[in-house]
């Protein structure tokens, strides 16, 4: 089973934020210009947040390279922390990310990740026909 299908089908937030650290690495290997489009990891970091006031939490940061149109014609590269997931000290999990509202709870983090991958399969259906 895939990781994206590991996730889909976690039964608990903890389950998910376990598989997606454990899984999530960033991308190995030389820039290929015809990879400009897609959106590399270039970074990840667990880590440790809250305070006792807040509640405790881990969370998980993707830092992704993606390239912008400029103004010459030509790429800008850009990098940035695109996603963040939260396992809170009472078992909830959320995820941020970048432009979008954030995600609470683990049936509604599935059905986006699940829209995700239609839509990302339409994509490459559209490129291929």
């Amino acid at each position: 089973m895939n990781t994206f299908d590991m996730l889909l089908q976690a039964k608990t937030d903890t389950e998910f934020f376990i598989v997606l650290s454990s899984t999530v690495h960033p991308s190995s290997g030389p820039y290929r210009p015809e990879e400009r489009a897609k959106h590399h990891v270039i970074g990840t970091e667990l880590g440790r947040t809250g305070s006792r006031t807040e509640g405790y939490a881990l969370k998980f940061e993707i830092e992704q390279s993606f390239s912008l149109p400029n103004d010459k014609g030509g790429f800008t590269f850009v990098r940035e922390t695109t996603h963040i997931f939260t396992l809170h000290q009472d078992g909830t999990l959320t995820w941020e990310m970048l432009g979008q509202p954030t995600l609470t709870g683990l049936k509604d983090i599935q059905a986006a990740l699940k829209r995700l991958r239609e839509s990302l399969e339409q994509g490459v259906l559209t490129e291929t026909t």
